[in-house]
């Protein structure tokens, strides 16, 4: 498991009885070989929203994906594949009830 892929399966942890919590991957999301980078951890209304830049190893190709979680397996499900565009950052202060972000 990647640093990354410990990061994010430690903030997709769900908390046991008596706050104790065991981390523990939820979904594994690039399984096998694939190469893939997770960015823009970002935590709002009890959901963590995370982009993941997956590389192609076999064309040289790139996609960026928009993802949420709310810590479960079940709960942890891609929004939307961007393609080549990448979410670049997200803004929760204008509105409290909605996140936005921007693609470059």
């Amino acid at each position: 498991m990647s640093n990354q892929t410990e990061e994010l399966s430690k903030s997709l942890t769900p908390v046991g009885r008596a706050g104790s919590s065991t981390r523990q991957l939820v979904k594994d999301i690039t399984p096998g070989k694939q190469s893939s980078t997770f960015t823009q951890l970002t935590s709002f209304n009890d959901v963590v929203y995370f982009t993941l830049h997956k590389d192609n190893n076999k064309t040289g190709s790139s996609t960026f994906e928009l993802w949420k979680s709310d810590g479960t397996g079940k709960g942890t499900n891609i929004l939307k594949n961007f393609g080549a565009f990448e979410v670049d950052n997200f803004y929760s202060g204008l509105d409290p009830d909605t996140l936005y972000f921007t693609t470059v």
